[in-house]
């Protein structure tokens, strides 16, 4: 049952078992926050039973340290080696590209491996690489024969190191902090991807100094006095500590497990039975929550995607990549501190009763790296089919260049309609209709690809689906007189490969809509189905969390001239995947991958828009391009398209004029102006990866970095006509905003200053539970709304599109 591999992440795993049965993907059913990649499991504790194991191949010598210190090592099962031949044996038979476990596989599952266990190069020294070196181009061997004890060797280094260093850890808090370089000119680098690693236990010690130090000035530029923050700080190791204590020999196992998947693609994933039977209750929607996806990004949660029609996307603050610090139950529990937690056991706190309130510290994607994090009380609840579905709105744009939400043309969704229809009253210029009236332009929100497959196999005639959605919405439309259509599929991760297909038959008609190549090399050509439900103007808009069947339905629209793509580039996922029983887990593999129907893949590439808009997210951190593994863009034969129009059609002959209109439009608009010099700052600050250990010069970049922030929007509240002062609470809302939003002030409300800490204050410590909690949780009715500046140019260049059609 293949789906379009609707989550554009390595987390985001597809299911299904042929090519073309149809199946609602994984990232639409998702009802909470589930476990995305997971490397550890379960929460029992180190002192359970350990099953005896084979002597290792290498012996490792001794850490040195005191005796009582000595870490107990952990021995594989047979049932683990039992479970690793049947991978090894599974894999290149069922994986897209077919490879054998071999030497260069072993190569890549040996990078895998060190890199999980010491992302940071914080905690195994150069000796320790050297020595796991023999096994370099053997771990092929060793998996094939079902011998796991290099992996659980290395384990156990990696684990005797880590327990040793967080000892001293809390040894070095305990004491007067003497030893680390607070307010000194000394600088802590981030980023240590590529640092060369340790020779001595001594060069460590000085890297944990610093981080301490910095850790430290964090907590104090969010209010803490030293002592506070060392006690913070002692906390938290000496519960990293506890927590690291136990792991469990099916952790050790997920984690070599998962280094050999990812050897073949980021997408292809083994579960272990636990986590096997945590899939099932996903995909029966049994869990409630707050609607996010999960994944480990070394000590911290990141929040991978947000799920459609969940709690988190109605209250709308928390995002993609965030950074989840803190969890706290109810409006009046203890923020509990979940830096370095096991991910299912951070799941399992924010996890809880629909109609609960959870409460989230979060570190903002957008903030710069040290700002305190915000804190966010959603409620929980459970995310229902119905509750994902297509939504519609009309827009109207007239001559005075005014676009506003038709009043009471909201229609459809389970769930109540977002602030986007929230449109300020100053928009820039349109065009009015060939008879002189305000067009009206239908919007289709289309948050996922969905439908009902129980309902639909047990022959219910009235089975859910997006396609039914969006063909009953584009029909309603239609019978209110729209002039164009606009087909929103910002952050639609995919899902069912038979909506996908279906769904572009409703603006194709019976035309090729994509190819499916399998590892065979078979090609399957889908098509739409029927007549085309609306033939008038189009626009498919997009951005990098576009992937999937959302790229499947932009490049078709595109590919055959049926309509303009707007936005950014998408998220370039053109892969299937399928979950098949493997031992006693579960294994989801990549068996097929997407083309055009030019013959170019969408892998990896993306959708590249016919008109661009400034962009929301980082192609660096964000998409297939940055993961590593990912398979590659390649081509095939391209199919006939006899039907097409020529270069000299409408569509394409009216891009140059229509880009042209949009940017004149986008460096002159406020918001959009305002969203290119935020990520702009936000950059140029991001691409300095130290920290200064001086307080004192944290504190002055701090208000330097405030002083251009608040410059960019006293600018932007001066263009949209409010001169007034723009006080510091309003904007913190305004840096609030949705990636692709951006808030208008009411220049009538008052609002009270407040002092806000900045991105120097730690780039280290996330976890800082002093920031204002109380003001983060009020529901203010006079707070600024959002303003969709995407969506607003949009309408503004379908108006440009109608007027150039109407003209030719």
């Amino acid at each position: 049952m293949p789906t379009t591999g609707a989550d554009p992440t390595a987390a985001r795993r597809q299911r299904g078992a042929s090519l073309l049965a149809p199946l609602l993907a994984f990232a639409a059913l998702l009802v909470a926050v589930v476990l995305a990649r997971p490397l550890v499991t379960g929460s029992e504790s180190a002192s359970e039973p350990k099953v005896a194991g084979v002597v290792p191949i290498v012996a490792l010598p001794p850490v040195a340290g005191d005796d009582d210190a000595v870490v107990e090592p952990f021995t594989p099962t047979e049932e683990q080696s039992e479970d690793a031949r049947q991978l090894a044996r599974r894999l290149p038979r069922a994986h897209y590209l077919g490879l054998d476990v071999d030497d260069t596989i072993s190569e890549r599952v040996f990078d895998n491996y060190v890199e999980f266990l010491d992302p940071n190069r914080a905690i195994l020294l150069r000796a320790d690489i050297d020595a796991f070196q023999p096994w370099r181009t053997t771990l092929d061997d060793a998996i094939r024969e079902g011998d796991l004890e290099p992996a659980f060797t290395m384990f156990n280094r990696y684990h005797e190191r880590q327990v040793k260093r967080l000892t001293w850890v809390v040894q070095v808090l305990e004491g007067d902090l003497s030893d680390l370089p607070l307010d000194t000119d000394e600088e802590l680098e981030l980023d240590r991807e590529d640092a060369p690693w340790a020779e001595t236990e001594g060069e460590l010690d000085h890297y944990w100094r610093k981080r301490l130090a910095s850790q430290i000035l964090g907590l104090e530029m969010a209010g803490r006095t030293r002592d506070e923050a060392r006690e913070r700080l002692l906390e938290r190791q000496q519960e990293q500590l506890r927590r690291v204590g136990q792991y469990h020999e099916r952790d050790i196992f997920q984690f070599f497990m998962t280094a050999l998947t990812d050897a073949y693609d980021p997408h292809t994933q083994y579960l272990v039975p636990r986590l096997a039977d945590n899939f099932d209750m996903q995909m029966s929607l049994s869990f409630e929550g707050i609607g996010a996806l999960l994944r480990p990004d070394g000590e911290w949660a990141r929040v991978e995607r947000i799920i459609p029609g969940g709690p988190a996307e109605q209250d709308g603050r928390l995002q993609p990549n965030d950074r989840i610090v803190g969890v706290a139950q109810g409006k009046e529990g203890p923020m509990v501190d979940i830096v370095g937690w096991r991910l299912d056991d951070a799941v399992q706190i924010i996890r809880g009763e629909r109609g609960s309130i959870v409460r989230l510290q979060v570190m903002e994607a957008d903030a710069p790296e040290g700002a305190p994090p915000a804190v966010i009380d959603i409620v929980r609840d459970r995310v229902k089919l119905e509750e994902q579905s297509a939504r519609g709105m009309i827009y109207s744009v007239d001559g005075e260049d005014d676009v506003a939400l038709v009043e009471g043309s909201e229609r459809g969704g389970g769930i109540e309609l977002r602030d986007d229809g929230a449109i300020a009253d100053d928009v820039l210029p349109e065009v009015l209709g060939p008879d002189g009236e305000a067009l009206r332009i239908g919007v289709v929100d289309l948050p996922a690809f969905y439908m009902d497959l129980d309902a639909a196999r047990a022959g219910d005639p009235d089975f859910k689906s997006g396609t039914r959605d969006v063909a009953r919405l584009l029909a309603e439309m239609e019978e209110e007189g729209i002039d164009g259509v606009i087909l929103d599929l910002r952050g639609n991760g995919g899902g069912s490969l038979t909506e996908a297909h279906e769904l572009a038959g409703l603006l194709l008609g019976s035309k090729p809509v994509v190819q499916v190549r399998d590892a065979r090399g078979d090609v399957q050509v889908l098509r739409g189905s029927g007549r085309a439900v609306w033939t008038g103007p189009l626009i498919v808009l997009v951005d990098r969390l576009s992937a999937s069947a959302s790229e499947i339905v932009a490049a078709a629209v595109q590919d055959h001239r049926r309509g303009l793509v707007l936005g950014e580039r998408t998220f370039g996922k053109g892969t299937v995947q399928a979950v098949t029983q493997s031992g006693t887990g579960r294994l989801l593999v990549t068996i097929a991958k997407f083309y055009r129907v030019t013959g170019e893949s969408t892998q990896h590439a993306g959708v590249t828009p016919d008109i661009e808009l400034p962009a929301t997210y980082d192609p660096e951190e964000i998409g297939e391009s940055s993961m590593e593994g990912a398979l590659a863009w390649d081509v095939i034969e391209g199919l006939p398209l006899r039907k097409r129009p020529g270069d000299d059609a409408v569509i394409p002959a009216a891009i140059p004029e229509l880009r042209r209109r949009s940017a004149a439009r986008v460096g002159t608009d406020p918001d959009l102006e305002l969203l290119v010099k935020e990520l702009d700052l936000l950059r140029e600050v991001r691409a300095d990866t130290t920290v200064p250990l001086s307080l004192e010069v944290r504190q002055r970049e701090q208000e330097e970095y405030e002083e251009r922030r608040q410059a960019i929007l006293t600018a932007w509240r001066t263009a949209k006509g409010y001169p007034e002062p723009l006080d510091a609470a309003t904007a913190e809302e305004l840096l609030d905003a949705d990636p692709h939003s951006h808030v208008v002030g009411d220049p009538d409300v008052e609002q009270d200053p407040a002092d806000e800490p900045g991105p120097f204050d730690d780039a280290e410590d996330l976890t800082t539970d002093d920031a204002d909690e109380d003001s983060a949780e009020v529901d203010d009715p006079d707070r600024p709304r959002r303003v969709d500046a995407w969506l607003q140019e949009a309408v503004r260049v379908m108006a440009d599109l109608i007027a150039e059609l109407e003209a030719r």
